[in-house]
């Protein structure tokens, strides 16, 4: 999952994340959502539901703008196939989920970021933000 520090900095810098998550217990159904701070919209989902749930897969895109087209193109894609169980949940694997948003976020020509390339890029903005405010901390 990604860390709470990383879903702060990924906010600040615009990105935002396709994300999979379903329930420990069984592989179907997955909730296909987005988020800039995926680890605060598990957190949210979690305190609403009785069922421990689990975080399958986490897909960034440069923006919510596009987060919000990949995820409405997934969301058509398990539409047409007769997968929608209701709303944004899914009666798929969590594997076949990940490929219909690869598949829409191709056809939309929108480059896609895995979590740990995202973890990367806001690490350093945390690891930056982190030295500031020591810096700044009084002594």
């Amino acid at each position: 999952m990604t860390p709470r520090g990383v879903g702060k900095a990924c906010r600040e810098i615009g990105y935002c994340a396709v994300y999979i998550i379903g329930f420990d217990d069984a592989p179907e159904p997955v909730k296909i959502g987005i988020a800039a701070d995926v680890g605060a919209r598990f957190d949210a989902l979690q305190v609403g539901n009785w069922r421990k749930m689990k975080l399958h897969a986490v897909i960034w895109t440069a923006g919510r703008p596009l987060a919000l087209r990949v995820e409405q193109k997934t969301h058509d894609l398990l539409e047409r196939a007769g997968k929608r169980v209701a709303g944004e949940w899914f009666s798929v694997p969590p594997e076949w989920a990940a490929k219909a948003i690869a598949t829409a976020a191709a056809s939309l020509d929108i480059r896609t970021f895995s979590d740990a390339e995202m973890r990367k890029r806001a690490g350093h903005r945390v690891a930056r933000n982190e030295a500031r405010d020591w810096a700044a901390f009084p002594r």
